[in-house]
């Protein structure tokens, strides 16, 4: 690059005094250029090159970078890369009145190398040295070249020698890959995976019948060298029609490779930016539908331009990734940056398309890709939608091209839960042919490293019932009352039926066709999986001989158990004449009853949990129980008191009491559980307890089961309470 400068009339002359060269003396009005060795050069981060400028006039030149942070240069024209992006450098002629610029490439150093925080590996260099990290919050480096990952971004380890240096490109948190086509001519792959490219995305053609002439050659070498790699398809598409052309071409020429693909098929959309945002989403979904109908993963490809135009919520939806083209002048890599124009991330970014990757030259320079690593990536369940006939229910999920597997349940009616099947991240679409109408489905998502295969975390859908029928809900009530809630209802929809009680008269619950009693609730919510009859029962208000309550009978089960504890002063009713029998009991209300068991010792009624004041009721009893060891809290600092108390954590509690408070109850921690369907839903945590319990008679359990997490009723309690009482015989 030549840059003139016209000159007064002064006559210029200058002697390299290094060398016998002459510069002969300027002519009046003769032009100034200042000559560059090179005009561009490409340089990995960490390695210099030296540029020579020569100016016409015959003066040394001074030199400069315009863009520090990418490239440095000293007063010899030595150039070094500083981080990835685009430079420029600058040399000026003495008086500064005549320059010359030299653009500079700053890619990736290499061998590249991927890493998780808290993650080791040695680098090997061919000559000792000086380790050097360009940013330790990335990853550090020991004297002997050993580097750590610690935290989410791009660094470069060096280690130098005098004038010898060899650079190391690390990436915590994301995969290094390349994209390729018949532009990078032949592949080297033994040279990409020695350089560290851990994926590739190969072309498979473009427009309605055109393949990228190394398109087999490619797939087929990365097959053979064991290379992760994804495809990509390249648009031509204005509509639909031809969007679907575009698919049934493109997954022909996949058929024979089908089951080797790691990585997505992408959908290339950058050739007609006069497209709309609705017609590009459409063209996307056409082509994404296709693919992932024939069992494949897709994700679409465009740079911002593109994506800014469109709404992304339908091809998420649809378990649709993103690849994303964009060019910053200088990269930064500390962040997964939000697709411009949208709220999305991408899973692949596409940041330069300058880098020099030995093995895949390209007629320009190769385009560089990070994929993230799953940790680094916000997940959602996957969608499931889901359609049937009388006899069979098509499904179809959404989810991420990061899933290693997608597992598909099934719920009857009545609640039991079975297994459709397991089947791989890539298939996005079942049918259950053992579907019975009022079923529903759940998709569950395994999400793990499509490089590696690192395992991270797993998600679940919502249920949805297949929307085929519609059912009946009849609610009558008898003498004494109302009901309402009733009405014809899609399968699967939530419903509450309520029932009013008269004055004078006592709802006493609801009950189905058959006469059984399915909720003691006057508002009752279930999902509708058939028709059903309901009847809200109801009966006369009446004070019981024998308790005082008005809803406690002499004939029901629990009312000697209420008469006991209320003799014994362990509870009280709620009201002066109620005792709400099927009132949830809590963990302040039980804690309390023990309290009053021991006497009711004097005690301070402040204590550490946050959620128990002074001024409560339970607070002394809370301090008592929880200083003598009889409760622990929910949490470090609080209690909960206001939580319902499970059977499972009213056993352990009993049994914690009768040991702090010397009792001797007949009971022992091997008691046998098989007896119950349900004992493998006891917490560990609460096993011993529940073995207690049950040698001892308190907790028998109804129907073959414990139903250790239900929350104790106060009649509940009641009986429990007695059975422990009467047992009990002090030391």
């Amino acid at each position: 690059m030549k840059i003139i400068r016209r000159l007064g009339t002064a006559l210029l002359a200058a002697v390299l005094c290094a060398s016998v060269l002459c510069v002969p003396a300027l002519a009046d009005g003769e032009d100034v250029t200042i000559s560059l060795s090179q005009t561009t050069i490409y340089l990995p981060v960490g390695q210099s090159q030296k540029v020579t400028a020569t100016a016409s006039d015959g003066k040394a030149v001074t030199w400069v970078s315009l863009t520090s942070g990418v490239a440095s240069v000293d007063s010899a024209g030595n150039i070094t890369a500083l981080a990835e992006g685009s430079a420029t450098v600058q040399a000026k002629s003495a008086d500064g009145s005549a320059v010359a610029n030299c653009k500079v490439i700053a890619y990736m150093a290499f061998p590249s190398y991927a890493l998780r925080v808290g993650e080791s590996l040695s680098l090997d260099a061919s000559f000792s040295g000086t380790w050097t990290s360009a940013d330790e919050s990335v990853a550090t480096v020991s004297s002997s070249g050993t580097v750590t990952g610690q935290g989410f971004g791009r660094t470069y380890i060096t280690v130098r020698s005098g004038s010898r240096c060899e650079s190391f490109s690390i990436t915590v948190g994301g995969h290094v890959g390349i994209d390729i086509s018949s532009w990078n001519n032949t592949i080297d792959w033994d040279a990409l995976k020695e350089q560290g490219i851990e994926f590739v995305m190969i072309r498979v053609g473009y427009g309605e019948n055109s393949t990228d002439k190394r398109f087999v050659e490619n797939i087929e070498g990365a097959i053979r060298s064991g290379m992760p790699f994804g495809v990509y398809y390249y648009s031509y598409a204005k509509d639909t029609a031809k969007a679907s052309r575009e698919a049934a071409y493109c997954l022909k020429q996949l058929e024979p490779y089908m089951d080797k693909l790691t990585l997505p098929v992408a959908y290339d959309l950058e050739e007609y930016s006069d497209l709309t945002g609705e017609q590009l989403v459409e063209i996307a979904e056409t082509f994404c539908t296709a693919v992932q109908d024939a069992g494949l993963n897709a994700m679409v490809y465009a740079n911002g331009n593109f994506y800014s135009k469109m709404d992304l919520s339908s091809l998420t939806d649809m378990g649709v990734d993103y690849w994303y083209a964009w060019y910053p002048t200088v990269p930064d890599l500390s962040t997964i940056h939000t697709i411009r124009g949208t709220s999305s991330k991408p899973n692949i970014w596409q940041y330069s398309s300058s880098c020099v990757v030995q093995g895949a030259l390209a007629s320009g320079k190769t385009d560089i890709n990070v994929l993230y690593m799953p940790e680094y990536l916000s997940f959602s369940a996957p969608v499931l939608e889901a359609e049937a006939s009388s006899s069979a229910a098509r499904l179809r999920w959404g989810g991420s091209s990061y899933a290693s597997s997608y597992t598909v349940y099934k719920q009857t009616a009545s609640g039991e839960v079975s297994k459709v099947g397991t089947y791989d991240g890539n298939v996005h679409s079942c049918t259950d042919q053992s579907y019975l109408p009022g079923e529903g489905y759940y998709v569950t998502m395994e999400i793990s490293d499509p490089i590696d295969g690192t395992y991270y975390k797993s998600y679940t859908s919502q249920t949805v019932y297949p929307e085929t029928a519609r059912y009946e809900v009849r609610v009558s009530a008898q003498e004494g009352g109302s009901a309402s809630g009733g009405g014809s209802f899609l399968v699967g929809k939530t419903v509450t039926v309520k029932a009013a009680a008269d004055e004078g008269y006592t709802f006493t619950g609801w009950y189905n066709a058959a006469g059984s009693k399915v909720s003691s609730s006057a508002e009752y919510s279930f999902t509708v999986t058939a028709s059903v009859a309901l009847t809200a029962r109801f009966e006369p208000k009446q004070t019981e001989v024998g308790t005082g309550f008005t809803d406690v009978k002499s004939t029901d089960w629990y009312a000697e158990a209420v008469a006991y504890v209320v003799d014994n002063g362990l509870f009280t009713g709620t009201s002066d004449t109620t005792f709400t029998p099927g009132g949830t009991m809590t963990r302040g209300m039980l804690v309390t009853v023990l309290y009053r068991q021991a006497g009711s010792p004097e005690v301070s009624n402040h204590n550490k949990f946050i959620d128990v004041s002074a001024a409560a009721w339970y607070a002394k009893a809370v301090t008592w129980g929880y200083n003598n060891g009889v409760v622990n809290g929910t949490g470090e600092k609080t209690f909960s008191p206001e939580e319902p108390v499970t059977r499972e954590q009213m056993a352990a509690i009993l049994m914690r009491y009768s040991d702090k408070m010397g009792m001797d109850v007949p009971a022992t921690t091997d008691g046998n559980l098989s007896a119950f369907s349900d004992a493998s839903e006891i917490a560990p945590y609460f096993e011993d307890g529940m073995r207690w319990a049950v040698s001892a008679q308190l907790l028998n359990g109804a129907d073959g089961k414990l139903m250790p997490r239900k929350s104790a009723s106060r009649a509940e309690c009641a009986a429990i309470l007695m059975r422990w009482m009467e047992s009990v015989q002090e030391q």
